[in-house]
């Protein structure tokens, strides 16, 4: 089996994007360039009703029918609260956190996290989007921005 050292490009949505924090914190993959699109966020708030169709939304409860509540739990559970190094070391990584304008107050936290730990992070707000919708909304944008 090879190990991986070095990932040209990342990208995390929402929980996805909290993935790519520990991976940077951890330090182990040498990470060139990380796009977060979100923060971790809550399960209701990753659903919002306003940025998907009825049709959408329904395929969302299909999907989670399968799928046990102590599951969903310790899922969201283990994104939120493992722990992080205290000590991020100065890392190359070009960063960039992608925010919807709607949810700007609510990642105030993040925000200071990110500036604290690592302050060359550039923040993008995303107009006309809700929480982590670039993927979901503007596949060839996200595309595009991850090109640049």
């Amino acid at each position: 089996m090879k190990k991986i050292t070095k990932v040209d490009e990342i990208y995390g949505c929402s929980m996805g994007g909290s993935i790519v924090l520990r991976l940077l914190a951890n330090q182990n993959v040498k990470i060139e360039n990380a796009f977060i699109d979100g923060g971790i966020d809550l399960l209701e708030k990753a659903f919002a009703t306003d940025e998907y169709s009825k049709e959408d939304l329904e395929y969302v409860v299909e999907v989670f029918d399968f799928v046990s509540n102590r599951t969903l739990w310790n899922t969201f559970d283990s994104c939120n609260n493992y722990k992080m190094p205290r000590n991020i070391s100065d890392i190359s990584t070009k960063i960039e956190y992608w925010y919807a304008e709607n949810e700007k107050n609510e990642r105030k936290k993040d925000f200071d996290f990110m500036k604290k730990n690592f302050p060359a992070t550039e923040f993008i707000e995303m107009q006309n989007l809700g929480h982590a919708g670039m993927a979901l909304f503007r596949p060839k944008e996200m595309a595009e921005r991850i090109k640049r």
